[in-house]
Protein backbone atom coordinates (compact mmCIF):
# COMPACT_ATOMS: atom_id res chain seq x y z
CA UNK A 1 0.00 0.00 0.00
CA UNK A 2 1.15 3.65 -0.27
CA UNK A 3 -0.19 6.92 0.76
CA UNK A 4 -3.37 8.64 0.83
CA UNK A 5 -3.91 11.97 -1.81
CA UNK A 6 -6.21 14.15 -1.34
CA UNK A 7 -8.65 16.65 -3.03
CA UNK A 8 -10.90 18.90 -2.18
CA UNK A 9 -14.55 20.41 -4.37
CA UNK A 10 -16.16 23.41 -3.38
CA UNK A 11 -19.47 23.57 -4.23
CA UNK A 12 -22.09 26.82 -4.75
CA UNK A 13 -24.95 27.61 -2.32
CA UNK A 14 -28.08 26.10 -3.93
CA UNK A 15 -26.59 23.29 -6.34
CA UNK A 16 -29.16 20.53 -6.83
CA UNK A 17 -28.30 17.17 -5.10
CA UNK A 18 -28.35 15.02 -8.09
CA UNK A 19 -25.76 17.41 -9.21
CA UNK A 20 -23.43 16.99 -6.21
CA UNK A 21 -24.44 13.16 -6.00
CA UNK A 22 -23.33 12.68 -10.07
CA UNK A 23 -20.27 14.53 -9.47
CA UNK A 24 -19.52 11.98 -6.69
CA UNK A 25 -20.49 8.89 -8.50
CA UNK A 26 -17.81 9.74 -11.09
CA UNK A 27 -15.35 10.57 -8.68
CA UNK A 28 -15.93 7.31 -6.94
CA UNK A 29 -15.54 5.82 -10.01
CA UNK A 30 -11.98 6.88 -10.34
CA UNK A 31 -11.63 5.93 -7.07
CA UNK A 32 -11.97 9.35 -4.87
CA UNK A 33 -14.49 8.61 -1.83
CA UNK A 34 -15.87 11.87 0.41
CA UNK A 35 -13.65 12.07 3.59
CA UNK A 36 -15.15 15.01 5.18
CA UNK A 37 -18.21 17.64 4.22
CA UNK A 38 -18.36 20.72 5.54
CA UNK A 39 -21.08 23.77 5.12
CA UNK A 40 -19.73 27.36 4.66
CA UNK A 41 -21.22 30.24 6.43
CA UNK A 42 -21.69 31.41 2.27
CA UNK A 43 -23.93 28.32 1.95
CA UNK A 44 -21.63 26.67 -0.32
CA UNK A 45 -20.41 22.88 0.60
CA UNK A 46 -16.88 21.97 0.96
CA UNK A 47 -15.97 18.62 0.73
CA UNK A 48 -12.79 16.73 0.80
CA UNK A 49 -12.53 13.66 -1.41
CA UNK A 50 -9.27 11.14 -0.56
CA UNK A 51 -7.77 7.97 -2.69
CA UNK A 52 -5.30 5.38 -1.25
CA UNK A 53 -2.40 5.93 -4.00
CA UNK A 54 -1.43 1.90 -4.19
CA UNK A 55 1.78 1.32 -6.19
CA UNK A 56 -0.32 -1.19 -9.26
CA UNK A 57 -1.99 2.04 -10.06
CA UNK A 58 1.13 3.81 -11.54
CA UNK A 59 -0.38 3.18 -15.68
CA UNK A 60 -3.55 5.28 -14.20
CA UNK A 61 -1.70 8.34 -12.77
CA UNK A 62 0.75 8.51 -15.76
CA UNK A 63 3.52 7.10 -14.10
CA UNK A 64 5.54 3.96 -15.38
CA UNK A 65 7.60 1.91 -13.37
CA UNK A 66 11.13 0.75 -14.20
CA UNK A 67 12.73 -2.64 -13.63
CA UNK A 68 15.54 -2.71 -11.69
CA UNK A 69 18.09 -5.15 -13.00
CA UNK A 70 20.18 -6.66 -10.34
CA UNK A 71 23.67 -7.99 -10.74
CA UNK A 72 24.01 -12.04 -11.47
CA UNK A 73 25.68 -13.40 -8.34
CA UNK A 74 28.95 -15.01 -9.43
CA UNK A 75 28.52 -18.14 -8.13
CA UNK A 76 24.76 -19.04 -9.59
CA UNK A 77 26.52 -17.74 -12.91
CA UNK A 78 29.09 -20.64 -12.64
CA UNK A 79 26.99 -23.06 -12.01
CA UNK A 80 25.23 -22.41 -14.95
CA UNK A 81 28.08 -22.35 -17.31
CA UNK A 82 29.42 -25.80 -15.48
CA UNK A 83 25.71 -26.73 -16.20
CA UNK A 84 25.77 -26.09 -20.18
CA UNK A 85 29.35 -27.53 -20.49
CA UNK A 86 28.41 -30.76 -18.87
CA UNK A 87 25.63 -31.04 -21.46
CA UNK A 88 27.64 -29.71 -24.43
CA UNK A 89 29.93 -32.98 -23.40
CA UNK A 90 27.46 -35.22 -23.23
CA UNK A 91 25.37 -34.35 -26.27
CA UNK A 92 29.03 -34.46 -28.54
CA UNK A 93 29.93 -37.70 -26.89
CA UNK A 94 26.16 -38.82 -27.82
CA UNK A 95 26.59 -37.99 -31.31
CA UNK A 96 30.23 -39.66 -31.77
CA UNK A 97 31.38 -36.59 -32.81
CA UNK A 98 34.17 -36.44 -29.76
CA UNK A 99 35.01 -40.44 -28.33
CA UNK A 100 35.02 -40.05 -24.92
CA UNK A 101 37.76 -43.69 -24.20
CA UNK A 102 40.09 -44.70 -27.15
CA UNK A 103 39.81 -48.51 -27.53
Amino acid sequence: MGHTWTRERIYQAGTPAEVIGGCEEELRGRGWVPLTREGRRDGSLRVIYERLYDESEDEHAGRHSVLVMRPIRPDILMALAAVVMVCAIIVAAWSGLVPLATP
